[in-house]
């Protein structure tokens, strides 16, 4: 899944990109969830929560290192 990301980089503006990105990774993680908890049995809408939480929290956080990177090497 992951080279998918780089046709969101190819196809659009870097801005466009970074949110077609991050609504792609969205989609997916939520569909896998889905798929996660219909196969153990339970409510997905749980897991879906959990995962997509921890994915916004990866990107705050890459984010934030990110910029702490740039501001050192500037």
């Amino acid at each position: 899944m992951a080279p998918t990301f780089v046709i969101t980089v190819i196809l659009f503006p870097l801005e466009t990109a970074v949110v077609a990105a991050i609504v792609w990774g969205a989609t997916g993680l939520a569909l896998l969830s889905i798929g996660l908890g219909r196969l153990q049995g339970v409510d997905p809408k749980p897991i879906v929560f959990e995962h997509l939480l921890v994915g916004a929290v990866v990107i705050v956080a890459a984010h934030l290192v990110g910029l702490g990177i740039s501001s050192i090497l500037a």
